[in-house]
């Protein structure tokens, strides 16, 4: 996930300067003040995405003695998600003051969309889905893994560019109950197979429980086909 900041700067100022200005006053660098604020707004991010440096700056009308210490700034207001935050930037030396700069975060995340048009029914594969990076729109349903999606059919037509997920797409169940499968037991250098009956539904790379014909015994396994029910043995290393 990317993050752009931009800032502006509000002009409402606290405690401003406790030294007497004069006409020989040095004035804060309000990129100094912008600095500040990115850096706050990137530490409170950064755990959750990468953050790209943002181009706007303070507006450079905003006149502040120069501070006599390093600036602080706290942005402990963000929230998880949010694409706002108030970030506070103060000086506490002798020149006293704080600002508090609004920050407008563009949220960019990975999410599947169609490569090209995709009709309604279509049994979704690779080949139909692509990944690119889009800006959020606060959506939990845009999917981020084109391989999640594999195997299951566009509820409609899906236009070429347009986010593929769960709202758009259901889940295809190619195994369903009572359906006698081939159970494939791969493992440790061996592979065996033996007919079962399945438990219940279930579609591709999902699992379910399957009688065995010759034992008897329930098992779970992997859906790997219309036909074919996977048993992985431990250490097998697969899903």
């Amino acid at each position: 996930m990317t993050s752009r900041f931009i800032l502006s700067a509000i002009p409402a100022v606290l405690a401003c300067a406790a030294l007497q200005v004069s006409a020989g006053t040095a004035w804060q660098d309000v990129k100094e003040i912008a600095t500040a604020a990115r850096q706050a707004a990137e530490s409170v991010t950064a755990l959750a995405h990468h953050v790209v440096p943002p181009a706007a700056a303070v507006d450079p009308r905003l006149r502040l003695v120069a501070c006599d210490v390093p600036l602080q700034a706290s942005a402990g207001n963000y929230r998880a998600g949010a694409r706002k935050l108030t970030v506070q930037v103060d000086c506490g030396g002798q020149v006293r003051w704080r600002v508090w700069v609004p920050v407008t975060l563009e949220l960019r995340i990975p999410v599947v969309v169609a490569s090209r048009p995709v009709p309604r029914g279509t049994l979704l594969g690779l080949s139909d889905l692509t990944l690119v990076e889009r800006e959020s729109d606060g959506s939990s349903q845009h999917a981020s893994d084109p391989r999640a999606l594999v195997g299951r059919r566009a509820r409609s037509d899906i236009a070429a560019g347009q986010p593929v997920g769960t709202a758009n797409t259901t889940a295809e169940q190619l195994v369903r109950r009572g359906q006698q499968v081939t159970l494939l037991t791969t493992g440790n250098g061996i592979s065996v197979s033996g007919r079962g009956v399945a438990q219940s539904d279930g579609g591709l790379g999902s699992r379910i429980r399957v009688r065995s014909m010759s034992s008897d015994r329930v098992v779970e396994g992997v859906v790997r086909s219309s036909e074919v029910v996977e048993i992985l043995l431990p250490g097998a290393g697969r899903g």
